[in-house]
């Protein structure tokens, strides 16, 4: 068995955006920067534009963290610093902010 590794095209000057990308069935994607507490907050909407999923991004978690009827996405979408991996490096910056975003990217595994 082999593992996958792409990610969710993201960028902080494009928040607030809504992308659509496709897994098993096309999800409209919501990102959006919470100014008050400094944070990104992602909902995921079905093409009928119902929210199904809704959380705040957090560094090397799986963004979908719960068993929800309609969200079929059995891959781990994680906000990750391959770099940081890579190098060896301790983690020095758990939060996901839109300063950080560049570098800690929406990563995709399947597998």
């Amino acid at each position: 068995m082999s593992t996958t590794l792409e990610f969710l095209p993201l960028d902080e000057s494009e928040l607030p955006v809504q992308k659509t990308f496709t897994f098993d069935k096309k999800y409209l994607f919501r990102f959006r920067e919470n100014v008050s507490h400094d944070r990104i907050y992602c909902e995921i909407r079905n093409t009928d534009d119902e929210i199904l999923y809704t959380t705040r991004l957090t560094y090397g978690s799986n963004l979908i963290h719960a068993t929800v009827d309609g969200l079929d996405i059995e891959e781990i979408i994680m906000p990750y610093d391959i770099a940081e991996f890579s190098a060896g490096n301790d983690i020095e910056d758990m939060t996901i902010v839109p300063g950080n975003l560049t570098e800690k990217k929406l990563y995709v595994f399947t597998g």
